[in-house]
Formats: structure tokens, sequence, C-alpha cells
């Protein structure tokens, strides 16, 4: 029988050997965390991270499967692995796939002769494997795949493949947030340039010109036009060709202008399938909001209001879905106290990991914070003015006085209250070189309006005209039907005063309407 210092080198061996394993891994891990960091799920990504996953798994074969439907399975990318991008199959009961999707959780198949197993495994000559699910937001994605051609995998294998799932899901969902950022951007970038051009009082062709130069590029169409119904014979009255058109898929939307029919807003794919309907709607409402600024004053502040109302949309979407995405932010944090846990099993110190895995969480908690308040903050949505208010000026470099005594109001009002207050409160703190600001809101005429003031000690000699924040305010403001006003004397601060419509008076008015 050894002796228990005979028996201390194996021990070390093996324990040198795990840490090698493991750093190895953080390595690998740490990699392709970098590379999802600075790009979305492109082909490159996800062939990536299968392949440090193989290098993880003493070079097995490996491959991404994303659960299309409940029985179908797609191949998304493969290192080494046998079933190329692409191809689907329709996946049995029993097999391999179906379990990971039934159950949620890893699955190991030594001897897939032994199941139900789908067509794809026989034609490939794949003899054992193993499924690891990949989770977005709570539901089963798809599944990592590690398999082999001659027997079965080290025992291991999910453990491993643990961590690469986690960054598929990161990626993905990186892709995701960037994808509605870019659409929002495309999106508040077409209606500024509508507004811009409508402010300018151009011809309604060149506006027309700019509506379909916008949609062609941002639906990535083959054509864009704008057909105008005149009576009884269509109008082309503005077009783009990218390319040629002949076979390809047509959607259209109706331009619908004071509540009637105005024209069509026609868009072609080139591609195996048609431009979504949800996407074209969108550059249709631009259309008519331009028509509808050339033919009244009152078409004007309706056109202000749409663009307005759609920029509030953009970023209540836009607030929600870097919330629903927050979690990837932390999927560092989560494989490096992942790392810390095996290893302090292993012996090692993990005083370094668990250090690292602090600060990526108090920065993702910081980036989080700071991204959410800069677009419209949870409190104002969640508690009304008040509460969306303190949440602007909880980190404010001056001293805020607030006196503010308000009801939940209509989420419109809010909101442009909200805005109002953040853009006087920035030319406070950036160009009046203020040291306190007070700000104060009231309901008037028994809750008909809301009185916002806000006042500070800067140097004053603030100018609403000339394409300031105070212009936009002014343009939201009145979009609402409400008055703004500003007195900024040199050298004796700024007082900007709003008063906005709460609806309260109109539907006063119509509860204490006499019965016909």
């Amino acid at each position: 029988m050894p002796s228990a210092s005979e028996g201390t080198p194996v021990h070390s061996a093996l324990s040198v050997e795990e840490l090698n394993r493991l750093v190895q891994e953080e390595v690998a891990l740490r990699s392709v965390a970098a590379l999802i960091a600075t790009a979305g799920p492109s082909d490159d990504v996800l062939t990536a991270i299968c392949r440090a996953a193989s290098e993880q798994v003493e070079g097995q074969d490996i491959t991404l499967l994303r659960f299309e439907t409940r029985d179908t399975i797609v191949a998304v990318a493969t290192y080494g692995g046998p079933v190329p991008p692409g191809v689907r199959v329709v996946h049995k009961p029993g097999s391999l796939s179906e379990q990971v999707a039934r159950t949620g959780r890893p699955v190991r198949v030594d001897d897939f002769d032994r199941i139900s197993s789908a067509e794809i495994v026989r034609r490939y000559d794949i003899r054992a494997g193993v499924g690891v699910p990949i989770f977005i937001e709570g539901e089963v994605w798809g599944m990592f795949s590690a398999t082999s051609e001659s027997g079965p995998l080290p025992a291991d294998t999910e453990s491993r493949l643990e961590g690469f799932a986690q960054l598929t899901w990161a990626a993905i969902a990186n892709a995701d947030a960037r994808d509605t950022l870019r659409r929002i951007a495309d999106e508040q970038a077409g209606l500024r340039n509508v507004a811009e051009l409508v402010a300018r009082e151009v011809p309604i062709d060149e506006v027309l010109r700019a509506v379909v130069d916008q949609g062609a590029r941002v639906l990535g169409a083959a054509s864009v036009t704008v057909v105008q119904h005149d009576r009884d014979q269509p109008r082309l009255a503005a077009a783009e060709h990218i390319a040629p058109d002949t076979g390809a898929h047509r959607t259209d939307a109706s331009i619908v202008v004071h509540g009637r029919v105005w024209g069509t807003l026609a868009v072609t794919s080139s591609t195996a399938a048609p431009v979504a309907s949800s996407g074209i709607k969108p550059f249709a409402d631009l259309v008519a909001v331009a028509i509808a600024n050339e033919e009244s004053r009152e078409g004007l502040r309706q056109s202000r209001a749409r663009v307005i109302a759609a920029a509030d949309d953009a970023r209540r979407r836009l607030q929600r879905d870097v919330h629903d995405g927050a979690q990837q932010r932390l999927v560092h944090t989560v494989i490096l106290l992942k790392l810390a846990r095996d290893r302090a099993a292993a012996g090692g110190d993990i005083s370094d990991l668990v250090a690292e895995a602090l600060a990526n969480a108090e920065e993702a908690n910081r980036q989080l914070r700071d991204t959410v308040r800069g677009i419209l903050p949870a409190a104002l949505t969640r508690s009304g003015l008040a509460a969306g208010i303190e949440s602007l000026v909880a980190d404010a470099p001056v001293c805020v006085d607030l006196d503010i005594a308000v009801p939940r109001l209509p989420a419109a009002v809010e909101t442009t209250a909200y805005f109002a207050v953040a853009e006087a409160v920035t030319n406070a703190v950036k160009h009046a070189r203020a040291s306190r600001v007070t700000i104060t809101a009231t309901l008037l005429d028994e809750g008909a309006d809301l009185a916002l003031l806000i006042e500070d000690d800067g140097i004053g000699g603030a100018r609403p005209a000339g394409g300031s924040g105070l212009t936009g305010l002014a343009d939201r403001v009145e979009a609402m039907h409400g008055t703004m006003g500003v007195e900024s004397p040199l050298g004796d601060g700024t007082r900007v005063s709003v008063r906005l419509p709460t609806g309260a008076a109109q539907l006063r008015v119509t509860r204490e309407s006499p019965k016909q």
C-alpha cells in the first residue's frame, strides 16, 4: 500500500492537469466573449463559438442547432460537424434533439442505434452525441450538439459545453438588441428628415423622394413606389428602383390622410421572402404626415404629434428591449463565477476571478442604469412624473429643489413634461453654469392643465431660436397643444415655463353633458 507521500505526486499532477484545463477553458471563453462584445452573431462569431467549444471537448465535432418549430431543427453553425448549416430536419419523439427541446436539460446518447433517431443521424454516420440546451428569455432556443462517429463522448462534455451555450445566448441577444437599435435609429432618422423637409416648406415631391429613398435603404427593397389615387386614374408620385423586381414579392400599405386613402406605398423584395407589412407601415405613415403637413396648419400639428408619438414609442420599445436583454451583460460575471467555483473545488485561489466578476457586475449595473435613464426612466413609466424627475436629477452635479405634487397623468403628458424638465436641467448644467435649479409642477384649472416651472441661477442668455434643444422642446410642447415661455436675461438666470393640457377638462365636459 503506497504511503501518503507516494500518493502526493499523483494528486498534484491531477490538480495541475485540471487547473490547466480550466485556464484553457477560461481563455477560450474570454476570447469568444470579447468577439461577441464587438460584433453581432454573424456566421463568423457563431462559427468561432463552435470552434472554441470543439477545442474544449478534445476536438469533437460541434454543431449549433436552432429549434424552428416544435418538431423541426435547423443547423445554424458548425465546426467539424457533419451537418452543414442550413440543413433542416424533422426530429422524431425520443431523439436527442427532441429530448433536449422537451426537457430543457443536457441529454447524452452513447449509441444512436438504441433510440428512435432522425434520418440525418444515419445519413452522416453519427454514432454518439451530447446535446446542451440554449435558453433565450426562459425558452429553449436551440442546442449545442457534440457528436462522434466512433463512440461515446467524454463524461464531462456536458459541463464543458454549458459555458459556450451561455455565450451563444449572449451573442444572439446582442444581435437582437443591436438590430432593434439599428431599426429604431433608421426610423428616427426618417422621421426627423421628413419633419425637417416640411419645416423648410419644400415641395411635396421632394418629401416623397426622401421617403422612398429611406424606405429602400432601411428595408433593403428592390424598389419602393408611392402611387396617388387621383380619382379613377392612379398616378406615380415617386419611385426608387434598386434592382429588377420581376417576379419579386410585393407588399402594399395604404397612405391614409385625414381618414381618407390618399394612395399606396408599394415595396418589392428581390429575396425569397416578402417585406413584412409591419416594416412598411411606418414609411406609409411618413408619407401621410408629410401630405397632411402641406395641406393645412392643423396637419402640421398632427404631423408633429405623430413624429413625437413615434419617437416616444421607439424610446419605450428601446427601453423594454434593452431591459429584457440586459442579462446578457452579466454573462461574463456568470462565467467567471463558474470558473471560480471549479477552481475552488480544485483548491485554487479564486480571489482574482471573484474580483473581476464583481467589477463586471458593477460596471454592467452602471451602464444599464445610465442607458435606461438616458432613454426613458423606468420610474417615469412605473410611478409617474414625480418619480421620473427624481430619477433624472438624482445624480445631477448641481443642487436641485423639487416641488412636485401631481397625480398620475396621461402617458403623453408625463413624457412631454419629463423631457421639458430634462432639457431645461441639461441647459442649466451645460450652458448656464448654474449652481442651483428649482423645479415646480402644479395642476391648474381644476386639473385641466399641468404647469411646469424650471428656474436656475446661471448666467442667463438662453435663446430658444436657432436650432437649440429648446427649439425641439417648443415643437414637442406645441404638438401637445401646450405653450412654452423662456425668460433668460443676461446674468440673471433662466426661467422655463411650460403649460400642458391634461385632457381632464374635456373628460369633465363629456361627463357633465346633459343626456339628450
